[in-house]
């Protein structure tokens, strides 16, 4: 029977952490100033694709690591800058969505060539197993 107490309490203490996890999620998203900002999703794509990216030109993979997240910061600031500060006073049916995410598809080639057996992304070659795929017939 101690056995299911603990398993609960552990349980409950996992359940207890993601709720947290949530609440911190929502309050990134929309902020302290009540001002709905989505785009950091699409700012951590752009820490990957930069940090991938500096690393493969450079060789170096801790140049990268420190490289890529001043990028982003930089690109924060320029999107804090000169797009969510100018919401700070208006009303709320003046809400701004960023989204970023379709400036980073022609970046990485929208459309990569899936039936040649190989896939182009930034300076990488990477080969494809699957000939065709059904997203691919979709766009």
């Amino acid at each position: 029977m101690g056995i299911l107490i603990v398993s609960q309490i552990l349980n409950g203490f996992a359940t207890g952490m993601l709720y947290a996890m949530v609440g911190v999620g929502l309050t990134l998203v929309l902020g302290v100033l009540n001002i709905p900002n989505f785009a950091h999703g699409a700012l951590y794509a752009f820490g990957a694709y930069f940090t991938f990216t500096i690393a493969n030109w450079t060789d170096s993979f801790y140049l990268g690591v420190l490289i890529g997240p001043l990028l982003v910061v930089l690109m924060g600031f320029v999107i804090e800058s000169q797009g969510v500060r100018r919401l700070y006073g208006a009303h709320h049916d003046y809400q701004l969505l960023f989204f970023v995410r379709d400036c980073a598809h022609p970046a990485r080639d929208g459309n990569p060539d899936l039936g040649s057996g190989r896939l182009f992304a930034a300076t990488a070659e990477e080969p494809c197993r699957r000939r065709r795929s059904r997203l691919h017939h979709l766009s």
